[in-house]
């Protein structure tokens, strides 16, 4: 999978999870959750939103 870059909010979203934005991106962005990728390792993370925030 091809990860895209954060946008402003996906970025404030990593940050307030105390994780470094600069090493995620994200992978898709369906309805309720968000698909990161890591940058170094590749590996996969899935978070549940309740509502996005633009």
């Amino acid at each position: 999978m091809n990860g895209k870059s954060l946008q402003k909010w996906m970025k404030d979203l990593l940050t307030a999870k105390k994780l470094n934005p600069d090493n995620w991106l994200y992978v898709i962005n369906p309805p309720r959750e968000l698909h990161f990728q890591h940058r170094a390792t590749g590996r996969i993370w899935v978070l549940q939103v309740k509502k996005r925030a633009n």
